[in-house]
């Protein structure tokens, strides 16, 4: 951890409460501090929220997960104590999950930090003790986790790191044959050529189910979850419209590659996204490939 982070959080965790600010390439990371312990951490350069991260470990569904958001935003209940105190998560698995959360969070701000300016400001919050953590438990987990690979397939359903009834039923859709089959199919993709990225993403939750490729400037998991906006804007436009039918696919044109979203004809819900270059790229051949792709997708 950069020493400028590292002094600015000891003394603000000495006293007590307040939120420290990294201002980075124009964006804010934030870690949020109560009663001498870390609330919450936020990195604008990590991928994946904590509902992302609850489904992927069964923890609970995407649509209770949904609910209770949408109430605590129109309370200012505070989401995590409000999954507990509402019976979604026990507060164990609710303690991993977070744990697990702002360590992967955590890791992205500090590694940000170094070319930032740090700040703190005096602000009293309150939150649940037993969902906030040391510096130290935070430290362990971060090491715990490791570096995740940059290379490879990278499908948003890791071992659940809290302890559930084997004979509980999953929450989730999302099982690990599910994952395995979305890995494949992103694979599958990649053969293209000039494939640069792939994805397979929950535009009405903007959960990444899977991604694959990337190329330095180019984030694939920022770019599949920042265009749910995209679909969604889209679907608001055909029903204002009274357009029928359904969306085949969505083209982005850019100066070196096409973008293409094509949402799922048995789940419209998920839409696939490939980026490629258009240099070396054929976009009918593209096109082709993510049809029949999305033919064998088993979900």
């Amino acid at each position: 951890m950069p020493s400028t982070l590292a002094r600015v959080l000891r003394d603000a965790l000495q006293l007590g409460h307040g939120e420290i600010v990294v201002h980075v390439d124009g964006a804010q990371d934030r870690i949020f501090l109560s009663g001498g312990a870390i609330a919450w951490v936020a990195s604008e350069d990590s991928t994946g929220g904590l509902a992302q991260l609850m489904v992927s470990q069964r923890l609970a569904s995407r649509e209770a997960l949904i609910t209770i958001w949408k109430r605590c935003r129109a309370s200012g209940r505070n989401f995590a104590e409000s999954l507990v105190e509402d019976g979604i998560v026990d507060r164990h698995a609710m303690r991993a999950a977070l744990l697990e959360y702002n360590a992967r969070q955590l890791a992205a701000l500090a590694a940000r930090a170094a070319r930032g300016r740090v700040m703190f400001h005096s602000v009293e919050r309150s939150y649940a003790s037993e969902l906030c953590f040391s510096l130290q438990e935070l430290a362990a987990e971060v090491a715990r986790l490791g570096e995740l690979s940059s290379t490879g397939v990278r499908v948003r359903a890791p071992e659940a790191s809290v302890h559930r009834d084997a004979t509980s039923p999953p929450h989730s859709p999302w099982s690990h044959v599910h994952m395995s089959t979305i890995a494949t199919s992103l694979e599958q993709i990649m053969t293209l050529e000039g494939a640069i990225a792939a994805a397979l993403v929950d535009w009405e939750s903007g959960l990444t189910l899977g991604v694959v490729g990337g190329s330095p400037g180019f984030d694939i998991e920022l770019a599949a979850s920042g265009n749910t906006s995209v679909v969604k804007a889209k679907m608001r436009v055909m029903k204002d419209l009274g357009i029928p039918g359904a969306i085949e696919d969505v083209l982005i044109t850019l100066e070196s590659q096409y973008h293409i979203i094509r949402p799922l004809t048995r789940n419209p819900a998920l839409f696939l996204y490939v980026a490629i270059d258009k240099a070396r790229g054929n976009l009918g051949l593209a096109r082709h490939k993510m049809r029949s792709v999305e033919d064998g997708l088993k979900l």
